[in-house]
C-alpha cells in the first residue's frame, strides 16, 4: 500500500474499528459471513468462543485477527495457542506466516513461534 501519512492514519483508524476491513484491503482476503462474524465479535468483545465443524475457517480468521491486532495496536501482543504444539507450529502459525507473506506486511519482522 502507498499512501501519505493522513492516508495512513485513516485506514489504521478504520482497520482498528473492523477487522474484515483490514482482511480485504491488506490480504485480499474475503471472509464468508461466519468468519466475518467471528472477526468483529473478537473485536468488540475481551472473550469470544466460537463452537464449528472442522475445516470452516476458524485457523484462517484466528490469523487474520493476530495479524491485525499486531498491525492496529501499538505494542500489542498477541499469544496464540492450540492443545498440541503440534497445531501450534503446524496449524495456527502457518496460517499466520501464510497470510502474512501474501501482504505488504512480510517486511516486518514481529513473528515469533516460541513453544
Amino acid at each position: 500500500m502507498t499512501a501519505n501519512p493522513a492516508q495512513l492514519r485513516k485506514a489504521l483508524e478504520r482497520w482498528r474499528a473492523d477487522p474484515v476491513a483490514f482482511a480485504v484491503d491488506i490480504f485480499g482476503y474475503e471472509p464468508w459471513e461466519k468468519q466475518q462474524e467471528l472477526l468483529r465479535l473478537a473485536a468488540r468483545h475481551r472473550f469470544v468462543s466460537c463452537r464449528s465443524g472442522h475445516k470452516c475457517g476458524k485457523t484462517d480468521a484466528v490469523a487474520l485477527l493476530a495479524l491485525w491486532f499486531v498491525t492496529c495496536f501499538k505494542d500489542a501482543r498477541v499469544v496464540l495457542t492450540a492443545p498440541t504444539g503440534h497445531q501450534v507450529q503446524n496449524v495456527i502459525w502457518k496460517a499466520v506466516r501464510s497470510e502474512e507473506h501474501t501482504s505488504e506486511l512480510q517486511s516486518r519482522q514481529y513473528l515469533v513461534c516460541r513453544l
